[in-house]
C-alpha cells in the first residue's frame, strides 16, 4: 500500500458511527520506508502512539476533528523526516508545516473519514510542493516550537553503540508499552500523596526507581518516548487516563486481566516479563555503571488494587476522591484501531 494511499484504515471512536477494526495490523501500512527509524521518528511515532490510544477518550464531534488535526500534523511531520535527507532541510519542512498550519490548512472542523483521508493526501501535496524551497513565510509558533523539541534536536543523532538494528528498537519499546501498567502509581500526585494508603506509598517508591532506571539507561528512547509509551500503555489497558483510574472509587474491583475476573497467574507475569526483558535487554546494550533492579525488587512494586487499597469505608481508606466506576478494561473498552497512517500501532506491537 502506497502511503499517501492510506490513512483511516479504520475509524476512530466517533459519536456518527460505530469503529470498524483491522483484522491483521502487523499488516497495515506505517510509513513509506517501514524499516528506517531514526530518533527523530520515533520520537513522533510515540506521540501518534499516545493521540491513538487516547481516541476512547474522546466524547463529542469538536474533540474529535481536533483530534485528527492532531494526528494529520504528526503525519506531515513523519513524512517531511521520510522525505528529507539532511537536518537543515528538515527544519525547513518543519517550518513549512508550522506555516500550514498558521494558515489554517490542517485545521477542520470535519469529522467524516473519507473526508479527512481526502483532506490529508490535499495536505501531503501541498507539504511536498513546498517541501524544497526555502520557508519564509509566517509559521505556528506552537507546531514548530513542538516539532523542534521532540524531532529536530534528535535529527542525525541516531548512531549509538550496541543498538544494531530497527528489531532491537522495536523490542525495547514494545516491552515499554506492554509493561506500562506496572508505573501506574507514579500518577499518584506529590501534593495528593496523603490520600492514599502506605502500601501505595511504598510501591510507588519502588516503581519510581525503576522507571528512572529505565530512563537513564535506554539509550535510545527519550524521557517523552518512554513516557508517551507508558501513558498509551496504561490507556489502552484501563480505557481511561492514568489520573481518573487511580481517582475511581471502583479501584478495588479492577484486576490487571479485567473487571470482575480474577487476576490470572499469565496476566501478571506478561507484565513482570516485559519489564524484566526490557531490563534485560538494555543492560545488555548500554551497559550503565548503575546496578540494574533486581527481580525480587521489581516484583515488590507490583500493584495490587485489592491488597493495596482498603475498602471504602474502612478506617485505614485515605482517600477522599470521588469519580466515575471503573467500566473498562483493555478487552471491554474496544479500543479502535485509527490511523494517521497507522504509524505507531504496526511499529509498537509487531514481534
Amino acid at each position: 500500500m502506497a502511503g499517501t494511499d492510506i490513512y483511516y484504515l479504520s475509524g476512530i471512536r466517533s459519536v456518527q458511527s460505530t469503529p470498524q477494526t483491522v483484522e491483521n495490523p502487523d499488516y497495515i501500512w506505517f510509513g513509506e520506508f517501514s524499516e528506517e527509524y531514526s530518533k527523530a521518528k520515533m520520537s513522533l511515532l510515540s506521540f501518534l502512539e499516545l493521540k491513538i490510544s487516547e481516541s476512547v477518550l474522546i466524547k463529542n464531534k469538536k474533540a474529535l476533528a481536533e483530534h485528527f488535526n492532531d494526528l494529520d500534523m504528526l503525519r506531515l511531520s513523519i513524512y517531511a523526516i521520510e522525505h528529507t535527507s539532511t537536518k537543515d532541510s528538515f527544519t525547513n519542512a518543519c517550518k513549512v508545516i508550522a506555516g500550514m498550519s498558521y494558515e489554517g490548512l490542517i485545521h477542520s472542523d470535519e469529522t467524516d473519514l473519507n473526508y479527512r483521508s481526502t483532506h490529508l493526501q490535499y495536505l501531503i501535496q501541498t507539504l511536498n510542493f513546498r517541501i524544497y524551497t526555502p520557508f519564509a513565510g509566517i509559521m505556528d509558533s506552537y507546531v514548530f516550537d513542538f516539532l523542534n523539541e521532540h524531532a529536530i534536536k534528535f535529527y542525525g543523532t541516531d548512531t549509538i553503540s550496541g543498538i544494531g538494528s530497527t528489531a532491537k528498537q522495536r523490542e525495547a519499546a514494545k516491552k515499554i508499552k506492554e509493561s506500562a501498567m506496572y508505573y501506574i502509581y507514579r500518577y499518584v500526585k506529590e501534593s495528593d500523596l496523603h490520600k492514599y494508603p502506605i502500601a501505595v506509598l511504598r510501591k510507588r517508591k519502588i516503581q519510581n526507581r525503576v522507571y528512572q532506571f529505565v530512563d537513564e539507561t535506554d539509550g535510545y528512547n527519550s524521557s517523552t518516548i518512554q513516557a508517551n509509551l507508558v501513558r498509551s500503555g496504561i490507556i489502552e489497558q484501563t480505557g481511561m487516563t492514568p489520573e481518573k483510574f487511580l481517582s475511581s472509587q471502583n479501584i478495588r474491583q479492577y484486576r490487571l486481566s479485567g473487571i470482575g475476573e480474577p487476576i490470572t497467574f499469565t496476566t501478571v507475569i506478561g507484565v513482570i516479563t516485559a519489564l524484566l526483558g526490557l531490563v534485560r535487554l538494555i543492560v545488555e546494550l548500554f551497559k550503565p555503571k548503575r546496578q540494574p533492579p533486581t527481580e525480587s525488587e521489581v516484583n515488590s512494586g507490583l500493584s495490587d488494587f485489592q491488597t493495596d487499597f482498603p475498602p471504602i469505608g474502612s478506617n485505614q481508606s485515605n482517600s477522599n476522591n470521588k469519580d466515575d466506576t471503573i467500566t473498562s478494561s483493555l478487552a471491554s473498552a474496544g479500543l479502535p484501531l485509527i490511523l494517521a497512517g497507522v504509524a505507531a500501532l504496526s511499529f509498537f506491537k509487531k514481534k
